[in-house]
């Protein structure tokens, strides 16, 4: 018997879906993301949303599972670990859909780790950049030109 469930997906991405059989869909998966500011004025951060789904199934593993995520920064600081405990019967999976808002203090490769029972499962990379800020200039230039509708073209604005 397997000390640890397997694990089928560990991806980050904007949402998750689950529709009304149960099937789960994610929207978006990214591994790059642009944030506007690193830090924002008055000390504060800048909080970027982000979803993590963690797909487990069994095997013939039954019992708890300990599920950590961990996070580590481009410097290679560690952000705090979150940490729960599943339950899985034999043959069966267990879906995590983790809901995150995440402060990146720097631009660089951010790794998110998944371990089961303290045993290292799998990991995959975030690269944060800081996205170029707008000007108005560059603003206008990236809005597309209305041309006007021919008359009688059936087409309201």
């Amino acid at each position: 018997m397997r000390s640890r469930p397997y694990a089928t997906s560990f991806l980050i991405c904007e949402r998750v879906l689950q529709e009304q059989d149960g099937v789960l869909s994610a929207i978006r998966i990214i591994d790059v993301i642009g944030v506007p500011e690193l830090s924002v004025p008055g000390g504060k951060q800048f909080l970027y949303p982000l979803t993590i789904l963690i797909m487990l199934k069994s095997d013939d593993f039954k019992g708890t599972c300990r599920v950590t995520l961990k996070a580590t920064r481009p410097s290679g600081k560690e952000m705090p670990p979150q940490q729960m405990v599943i339950s899985l019967e034999e043959g069966r999976g267990q879906n995590t859909v983790i809901q995150a808002n995440i402060a990146f203090e720097e631009e660089g490769v951010y790794w998110f780790e998944l371990l089961l029972n303290d045993e290292p499962v799998t990991k995959t990379p975030l690269s944060v950049v800081q996205a170029p800020k707008k000007t108005a200039e560059s603003a206008a230039l990236a809005q597309p030109e209305q041309s006007p509708s021919p008359k009688g073209s059936g087409r309201q604005a």
